[in-house]
């Protein structure tokens, strides 16, 4: 497999062979799924050209690699990669907060 490192044996202090793994490594992965306010089908397939990227930026800008992101009218779903220092509350926050600023107001209707 590309990338992967067998495991090392190295010689204890004591003089026995003990295995050790080099290098750590985490995967945070998070399915995401958040609705549009009470359900209104604000999100056309011409705002799903514009909000999809948006959504992407948002991850890029904040550390996080949005490895799938779609959705239809009433909501979307985003998959991530979280860094290992993000917590999952953070990233919700950060995903569905900028993305909910994308949507001009008068579709949200309020003015």
């Amino acid at each position: 497999m590309a990338g992967y490192k067998m495991p090392e044996k190295v010689l204890s202090p004591a003089g026995t062979v003990e295995t050790t793994m080099p290098h750590s490594y985490l995967g945070n992965l998070m399915h995401c799924v958040f609705s549009t306010k009470e359900r209104h089908k604000f999100i056309t397939p011409e705002m799903q050209q514009r909000l999809w990227p948006f959504i992407g930026g948002i991850a890029k800008g904040n550390g996080m690699k949005a490895l799938a992101i779609g959705g239809v009218a009433d909501h979307v779903h985003v998959l991530l990669s979280l860094p290992a220092t993000m917590p999952v509350a953070k990233a919700m926050q950060l995903s569905k907060g900028g993305s909910s600023k994308f949507v001009p107001r008068a579709e949200h209707g309020t003015d």
